[in-house]
């Protein structure tokens, strides 16, 4: 026996015989039916709430296709009501009217019982196929919703942890790229109190609101412990107790910190999961410093690797960091961005507009693609003579 549709089949003919042949040919088809004159056809509509209707073609054409319309009647709940005409094969003209006023189908008298069942159900597999539709429509809006919701409460989350603590150094540039309204990408920027620049780019796994959660307390100790001036391998320790104390299971931050030293003319990087971090000379050699550390809240407690890797550089000499979303982001074909295109870019060596540069080219590449990750990139210039500002900024791209 068939499964019964969301809701029964309206036998809308003025011919009681017809009626009752239908419910012959149907009857074992476990169909609920319900019947009434072409008449009373609003009245059975309403109430009944039926899937399905049978409608005579000469009664379902007449003025305008008044009836027909009536009986397909959009129910913002339920959907359309599907319309199977009844027609003789010489009325081609109603038919013809009955097909451009959205009849979903036609049977030919004589009733044929098999064409009859199957057109039915066809009809009763497609009207499910909509409902099922309808109801992951509601759920994805209200997905959806949610969603936003959440979005809303980790911007809150943010400015409140930003306030008005803004550092803009003019040797420091990036940009943010979220892959949707959320991310879970975070720029930091401090200073110490003997004028060292600290610069740190994080990738939550996840988004939205389980980035700003995990970002409050990240951003707190980088704050305090940066303009305390404690050393980056304490600062990463602490990080580290907390979010693996905070985060759930399977979620963990990467993570990569730079610190700028104007005195000495060097560079102190802690790189903990994020793609290699490029320090570029002023001849356009390129100096890798390699993921050396495991990214936080993966070892617990003090278990935190504290490698570190100094570099000397020199006036002008330039330090970029970038989330793994740059080098991976895909095209239409699919093809990486790539980390020698990257490279190659970086290594013509534009004296100024070398984010924007490699913001439109990233941009370019994805095309029409979907972007499938966030999208970071940080230019630290090693200029000491606008490295002496005082300042704190926190980024949640």
């Amino acid at each position: 026996m068939a499964e019964k549709p969301a809701a029964g089949i309206l036998i809308a003919l003025d011919d009681a015989r017809e009626r009752a042949a239908l419910r012959r040919i149907l009857g074992k088809e476990g169909y609920e039916f319900f019947e009434c004159p072409s008449s009373e056809l609003r009245e059975g509509v309403g109430r009944r709430k039926p899937c399905i209707v049978l409608l005579d073609v000469v009664a379902a054409s007449a003025n305008g296709c008044r009836l027909l319309k009536r009986a397909a009647s959009d129910d913002p709940e339920r959907g359309r009501n599907s319309v199977l005409i009844l027609a003789d094969h010489e009325d081609e003209e109603g038919m013809a009217l009955c097909a451009r006023c959205g009849a979903d189908d036609f049977v030919l008298r004589p009733l044929n019982p098999t064409a009859i069942r199957t057109k039915v159900a066809t009809l009763v597999r497609d009207r499910k196929m909509e409902m099922t539709l309808r109801e992951q429509h509601r759920q994805l809006e209200f997905h959806r919703a949610v969603l936003q919701r959440e979005y809303q409460i980790a911007e809150n989350i943010f400015n409140s942890v930003a306030g008005n603590r803004r550092f803009e150094a003019p040797n420091i540039h990036y940009f943010l790229q979220p892959q949707s309204v959320a991310s879970g990408d975070l720029v930091l920027v401090g200073q110490k109190p003997n004028g060292d620049q600290r610069v740190l780019l994080g990738d939550f796994t996840g988004h939205g609101l389980t980035a700003a959660i995990g970002a409050l307390p990240v951003s707190d100790i980088f704050q305090n412990m940066t303009t305390m001036g404690f050393p980056i391998e304490d600062m990463v320790t602490v990080m580290n107790r907390k979010l693996k104390e905070l985060l759930p299971t399977g979620l963990f931050l990467a993570m990569a910190v730079v610190e700028f030293n104007t005195v000495r003319m060097g560079v102190t990087v802690w790189n903990g999961g994020l793609p290699d971090i490029l320090v570029r000379s002023g001849d356009g050699e390129i100096r890798r410093v390699p993921s050396s550390n495991l990214p936080l809240a993966v070892m617990p407690g003090d278990g935190m690797g504290k490698e570190l890797e100094r570099v000397p550089v020199s006036q002008g000499d330039r330090v970029y960091l970038y989330s793994d979303g740059l080098i991976e982001a895909e095209d239409l074909e699919p093809r990486m961005f790539g980390q020698e295109r990257l490279e190659a870019l970086i290594r013509e060596g534009l004296a100024v507009g070398m984010v924007e540069h490699i913001r439109q080219t990233v941009s370019r590449h994805i095309g029409y693609a979907e972007q499938r990750d966030d999208i970071t990139f940080i230019e630290l210039v090693c200029d000491k003579d606008h490295a002496d500002e005082e300042g704190y900024s926190v980024r949640l791209a």
